[in-house]
């Protein structure tokens, strides 16, 4: 895929959102990735370009 990342996560992981920040440190700022998930068998998935430094995460707000 070149320079690009999939994350993905189970289907009945229901209302998850994958949220990303330039720091994984405490008190980091995390925002929602914008990028519509999609789903793929029993999976969603989410394709992001790669630039610069990022950490991502799965929450259940």
């Amino acid at each position: 895929m070149g320079n690009k990342m999939v994350f993905s996560w189970g289907t009945n992981w229901t209302g998850y959102v994958l949220q990303s920040s330039t720091s994984a440190s405490p008190g980091a700022t995390w925002a929602k990735v914008t990028t519509t998930p999609v789903k793929v068998g029993n999976l969603y998935r989410v394709t992001n370009s790669m630039s610069g430094v990022r950490f991502y995460r799965l929450v259940h707000p």
